[in-house]
C-alpha cells in the first residue's frame, strides 16, 4: 500500500465533519487560507460553520488542490498616474 501525506481541509456542518466536503492540499498555507476564506461571513456571503486543516495519510492516487497566485504587474510611474 503506497501512501502519501497531504493536508486535509475539513468542513464542519451541524457540528460534524462532512467527509464528502474534504479536499486535499499539498501546501499547508494554501489550505489554511481557503479554510479562513470559506468560514468568514461577509455582507453577501454566508460562510460554512467551521473549517480547519490537518495532515492525513492518503492513497498515493488521491488528487490534491493547489493555489496559483499571480502577482500584480508593477506599473511604471507614467502608467500609475
Amino acid at each position: 500500500m503506497n501512501l502519501k501525506i497531504l493536508i486535509a481541509l475539513i468542513v464542519v456542518i451541524n457540528g460534524k465533519e462532512d467527509p464528502e466536503k474534504t479536499t486535499y492540499w499539498k501546501n499547508k498555507q494554501d489550505c489554511m487560507w481557503v479554510a479562513q476564506e470559506i468560514s468568514r461571513n461577509e455582507k453577501l456571503f454566508k460562510g460554512v460553520e467551521f473549517a480547519f486543516c490537518r495532515p492525513e495519510w492518503v492513497d498515493k492516487d488521491v488528487e490534491h488542490m493547489t493555489l496559483k497566485i499571480l502577482p500584480l504587474p508593477i506599473l511604471d510611474e507614467e502608467e500609475a498616474n
